[in-house]
């Protein structure tokens, strides 16, 4: 799969599963003062997508309404491990795809894969249907539209590319 709009849907159907399942966790630690961002990264050789909650320098956010081991904001979701979540499991199979497609090519470059998944993900979270259910759980802390990439961080957490995906070019 190589069609940005595709794999962007079936992102925008995990994200709302997910959303939807951590609504409560989000809202909860995104109401705290250490609340600074939300950061994912796809993980297509996995397959995986990494969601963590990022605090403020020097601060650290109250956990003590959540179990740590279920509820820590620097792992905070694992989408692997909400594969029956509705919307997930297509999009494991898509990242499944993209990977045994660069594996049968004997494709060394994986950038062209890093930037289809997270630019994928990126337009996933510009879409109305994510806009309006983070602005429902974000509250006073969501931004506009245009500066959802000051909440939201999309990165390749392996360094291949330092760019936030989510945020314009200029920035």
């Amino acid at each position: 799969m190589n069609d940005t709009q595709t794999l962007a849907n079936l992102f925008e159907n995990a994200l709302l599963g997910m959303l939807e399942r951590r609504g409560e966790a989000i809202r909860y630690f995104a109401s705290q003062d250490a609340f600074d961002y939300m950061k994912l990264s796809v993980a297509h050789w996995h397959p995986d997508v990494y969601w963590n909650l990022a605090a403020k320098d020097g601060q650290e956010f109250d956990a003590s309404g959540y179990d740590k081991d279920y509820f820590s904001p620097e792992e905070f979701i694992l989408l692997l491990d909400y594969e029956r979540v509705p919307g997930v499991a297509p999009l494991l199979e898509a990242l499944e795809a993209i990977n045994e497609a660069a594996e049968d090519n004997d494709d060394d470059d994986i950038m062209p894969d890093i930037r289809l998944t997270h630019s994928a993900l990126a337009l996933a979270f510009k879409r109305d249907s994510v806009i309006n259910k983070l602005a429902e759980l974000l509250g006073d802390k969501m931004p506009t539209a245009d500066n959802l990439h000051q909440v939201i961080h999309i990165h390749d957490v392996d360094g291949y590319c330092e760019q936030n995906f989510l945020a314009p070019a200029d920035v």
